[in-house]
C-alpha cells in the first residue's frame, strides 16, 4: 500500500470579500448575456449555492433600505425604466451610472438575480394586502402608474418592512 506523505488538501472558506467578487462576476455576465438560464448553465452550481447560503437577505430589511433611501431623497426614485443616470436616460439597474431607480431596480441591485423572485412575492403580497384598487399583485406595473407617487411606494416598502 503507498501512502502519501503529502498532507491533506484543505479548502479555504470563502470569504465576504470573495463572496462579494463572485456576485458581480455573476451580475456582470447576466446583464452582458441577458439571461439568467444561461448564466446558470455556466456558473458552477456549488458557488451558486455557496453564495445564496452566505447572503442572508430578508424582505422586511431590503424594503427597510429602499424606505430610507426614498425618504432620503425622493429623487433616487424613478418610473418607468429600471434605473436612469443624471440626465434621465434608461440604464441597467446595476450601472455604475444608475442616479435613480424604480422599485423593481431598487430591489435587483441589493438582491442576488437568485433571489429576487422571493423578495418580489413579498413586494406582490404586500400590495395585495394594501388593499389598492390594483388588480393584482405587480408592483412594479402598480408602481409605473402615472398617479403613482413615492410616498405610495414607500408605503408599500414600509408595509413590507413591517411583515
Amino acid at each position: 500500500m503507498n501512502m502519501s506523505t503529502e498532507p491533506p488538501i484543505s479548502v479555504t472558506p470563502l470569504l465576504a470579500a470573495d463572496l462579494a467578487y463572485i456576485h458581480d462576476l455573476i451580475v456582470a455576465e447576466q446583464a452582458r448575456t441577458k439571461s439568467s438560464r444561461h448564466l446558470q448553465q455556466k456558473a458552477p452550481p456549488a458557488i451558486l449555492e455557496r453564495i445564496a447560503s452566505s447572503t442572508p437577505l430578508s424582505a422586511q430589511a431590503i424594503a427597510a433600505d429602499i424606505a430610507h433611501e426614498y425618504r432620503t431623497s425622493a429623487l433616487r426614485w424613478t418610473q418607468r425604466a429600471w434605473a436612469r443616470n443624471e440626465i434621465g436616460k434608461n440604464v441597467h439597474y446595476s450601472d455604475p451610472e444608475a442616479t435613480c431607480w424604480c422599485l423593481g431596480g431598487a430591489i435587483k441591485r441589493r438582491v442576488p438575480y437568485y433571489a429576487c423572485d422571493r423578495i418580489f412575492q413579498a413586494f406582490g403580497r404586500a400590495l395585495v394586502e394594501l388593499r389598492t384598487s390594483w388588480p393584482s399583485s405587480d408592483f412594479v406595473g402598480w408602481q409605473d402608474q402615472p398617479e403613482r407617487t413615492v410616498g405610495d411606494v414607500i408605503a408599500l416598502c414600509d408595509k413590507v418592512a413591517q411583515s
